[in-house]
């Protein structure tokens, strides 16, 4: 998606934000997992999940705090301490768009030609915005945390059905959530302009 873009440091710069913010996300969630199989699992449902949703929490605030740190040590772009900051990227001729939701701060990456249109930027605008204000990114996680964590601590208990069955309810509920997620996100320049720029973006 990044690759047709010219400015080299602004691209690198968003490809290690988008890396950094996946690698923790994975090591938070292996460290996780193996805390439950050798301590937690011993614990009662509600102890446990109540465990989870302060890791989680815990988890979020220490991504935005390093994300946020690298973001105001680099001299690619300044967020200018806004809640949701956009990003211009100038491509060869590819529109796009992508975010970046923490707890508190959102980045909303908009990759366009040189010249462009307007419409079809504020269309692709209200539809990262959406995302971003509804932190639809934050909730996916959110889930496939505490989904895994209940799925680790019963099959450990011994319900060795839920390792067959669950995955693939995981894997339908997050395409689900994803796509949902995506319609709404559709519907917010239709709703604030009328048709006339989701046709421009069309």
């Amino acid at each position: 998606m990044f690759g047709s873009v010219r400015d080299e440091a602004l691209r690198h710069m968003v490809i290690n934000i988008i890396t950094l913010l996946a690698v923790l996300l994975t090591a938070e969630l292996t460290g996780i997992i193996f805390v439950y199989l050798h301590y937690l699992f011993r614990l009662s449902i509600g102890y446990f999940v109540g465990f989870v949703i302060a890791y989680f929490i815990l988890s979020m605030l220490i991504n935005e705090a390093l994300i946020y740190t690298y973001i105001k040590g680099a001299k690619s772009f300044d967020i200018h301490g806004s809640k949701r900051t956009p990003i211009h990227l100038v491509s060869d001729g590819k529109y796009g768009g992508y975010t970046i939701s923490m707890l508190y701060h959102d980045l909303i990456i908009l990759m366009h030609p040189e010249v462009y249109e307007g419409g079809v930027i504020e269309v692709i605008n209200a539809h990262e915005d959406y995302h971003a204000r509804y932190k639809h990114t934050v909730i996916l996680n959110a889930v496939l945390f505490i989904s895994v964590s209940i799925l680790v601590y019963y099959g450990v208990r011994g319900y060795s059905m839920l390792w067959t069955a669950l995955p693939p309810l995981l894997a339908v509920l997050i395409l689900i959530l994803i796509r949902s997620f995506e319609l709404l996100a559709d519907k917010a320049p239709m709703v604030s302009w009328g048709l006339s720029p989701w046709i421009t973006l069309r």
